[in-house]
């Protein structure tokens, strides 16, 4: 018996399915980013892409979602 045998095939295809994904998520999560600026919301995102506080609703009143400015949601 050799003492250098090599994987299994499915054993490389398996290696080779790990790296593939390990390249793929950060692109992907590139291309979910991107998709959210071009359609905001559309995939699951923050509705509001113009800036980073949890305002939904469309102004910009920073996360005071029940209309008024206030400051309470």
């Amino acid at each position: 018996m050799s003492t250098n045998a090599r994987p299994a095939p499915i054993d490389r295809q398996h290696e080779s399915n790990e790296r593939a994904d390990a390249l793929l998520d950060p692109i992907s999560s590139v291309i979910e980013r991107v998709a959210d600026l071009i359609a905001p919301g559309a995939n699951g995102g923050d509705d509001d892409a113009n800036d980073d506080d949890a305002d939904d609703d469309g102004d910009e009143d920073d996360a005071d979602e029940d209309g008024d400015t206030d400051g309470d949601d």
